[in-house]
């Protein structure tokens, strides 16, 4: 499964109809949970995020851009109840 909050790549859409149907999404690289996910992708193995501070804020470059990093292992998405549970 793919799954991306970016509205031109090709997971949105699961993202999308998984969200409509209530379900929220966990996404794991090597078994450790990531957070700040933007595109998560279970065969071609790799997850793109936000990087974040120590405290949890986002990272931000010089220029005041949002710093994403992509790692690559063994990813899972999870989905997880019904939102209102």
């Amino acid at each position: 499964m793919r799954i991306s909050v970016s509205p031109n790549d090709p997971g949105r859409a699961a993202y999308d109809e998984m969200r409509e149907a209530g379900k929220t999404m966990k996404v794991y690289l090597d078994g450790n949970e990531v957070f700040d996910v933007i595109t998560a992708d279970e065969e071609q193995g790799y997850v793109i995020s936000n990087r974040t501070n120590p405290n949890g804020t986002l990272f931000m470059d010089p220029e005041g851009s949002l710093v994403q990093d992509v790692e690559r292992g063994n990813v899972e998405v999870k989905l997880v109840g019904l939102s209102s549970e």
